[in-house]
């Protein structure tokens, strides 16, 4: 219970976080285009066709690329590092040191070498497609997914490496390799969970769902695939309401963050808070401001529905709040007992919030316009994303 100076009871209740079932289908999803190799396709007769041979692909390392929008710090790229060792010719078992070969998958031909740095750790080189079969008799290389929404639906992500010779004398082979970039992102699991399917049954591969082919691939990596499944929720979330004085109706605006603003941002603001501060000291009623606090968090579904939640210390939020009221009777119906600012200036305005080192701190103007005896009274809160990053994630509400 909340209570503040004219007597007013406030009663917030906070639902329990439930898992957000996705609205996609169970089966595997495969584009349609004519060179896409199907999930269910043997690879044998395409590989018994090459003059050379090799083993498995392997993942050598994974690294996340980050960048800021919107004051929010997000993933959107990924580099892949891989090699497959053991090249050698069919027929004589000989090595293929300095054979060259092109490679390219779903993802494109953006191939570059790989070497060690100094510390052994796998970088790429400017040396692009062809790739040249190093002393290790291996073919090491790494590629850049260029687009990738990390608060997008998990989902296995089936590629199929086509290594084709340079010469053109000795064919080509198709590798299909199958990882998951959500999960290993989620749990920093880095390597873990990349395996070389090219010689295993569709059976024998992880759960979950599995999307393959350029098309199919390409928009399950930007997140245009599958309906999201991101729910925004919240810990430590603590309401305050105090009074405001009428001369004093611009307070609201004390913990409002303009860092990371652009110019033309600013004057919006300003002209939006303007605006908000003149329908306000025209209102009748008891001012006050709803201060909140409260640590934001993401609660995902891996690629088999298990649940996994990932904190939030950045990025920009849009909250609304209205206090709503029923008489202590039975049926009796809810009424709103305030006015918000969208009601008062007759448009959808709400500030935006950014989230600091102490949280999500918001402090949000309403008119108390109804005064209730022997009521009821809650607190309806909506908090929703605004950094593109976290387009597709659904808002918290509580009442």
């Amino acid at each position: 219970m909340i209570s503040f100076k004219h007597g007013v009871s406030i009663l917030l209740m906070l639902p329990l976080v439930a898992c957000v079932k996705a609205s996609r289908q169970a089966s595997d999803v495969v584009s349609t285009e004519a060179n896409a190799f199907g999930l269910q396709q043997s690879l044998v007769d395409v590989n018994n066709r090459a003059l050379f041979e090799a083993g498995n692909i392997e993942l050598e390392n994974i690294q996340f690329s980050r960048a800021t929008d919107d004051s929010f710090e997000q993933v959107d790229q990924i580099r892949l590092w891989l090699k497959i060792c053991g090249v050698r010719d069919r027929a004589t078992q000989g090595t293929l040191r300095n054979e060259r070969f092109h490679i390219s998958s779903e993802i494109g031909d953006n191939i570059y070498m790989t070497r060690d740095d100094e510390k052994g750790t796998p970088v790429s080189t400017e040396i692009s497609n062809p790739i040249t079969v190093n002393q290790g008799n291996c073919l090491r290389w790494s590629q850049l997914i260029p687009a990738f929404n990390y608060v997008a639906p998990s989902a296995n992500i089936a590629l199929h490496f086509e290594i084709r010779s340079l010469a053109g004398t000795l064919g080509r082979m198709v590798r299909r390799v199958g990882f998951n970039p959500w999960d290993m992102y989620r749990t920093n699991s880095k390597t873990r969970g990349f395996l070389d399917l090219t010689d295993h049954d569709k059976a024998d591969w992880g759960e979950g769902q599995w999307v393959s082919g350029q098309e199919s691939v390409i928009a399950a990596l930007k997140g245009d695939l599958f309906d999201n499944n991101a729910q925004l929720s919240m810990r430590s979330l603590t309401v305050q309401p105090l009074e405001r004085e009428n001369q004093n109706s611009s307070a609201f605006n004390q913990t409002q963050l303009m860092a990371g603003l652009s110019d033309s941002e600013k004057q919006r603001y300003q002209t939006m808070r303007q605006e908000i501060e003149n329908g306000l000291r025209q209102q009748a009623g008891l001012q006050i401001n709803v201060n909140l606090s409260a640590k934001p968090f993401i609660r995902f579904q891996d690629a088999t529905g298990v649940p996994h939640d990932m904190d939030i210390n950045s990025g920009r939020f849009r909250v609304h709040m209205n206090y709503i009221a029923a008489r202590v009777t039975e049926g009796s119906e809810k009424f709103l007992l305030s006015s918000n600012v969208s009601q008062i200036t007759g448009r959808g305005l709400a500030f935006n919030w950014e989230v600091g080192p102490n949280g999500l701190l918001a402090s949000v103007p309403l008119v108390m316009k109804t005064n209730c005896q022997n009521c009821r009274v809650e607190l309806a809160v909506k908090i929703e994303p605004v950094s593109r990053g976290l387009r597709g994630v659904k808002p918290f509400t509580a009442v």
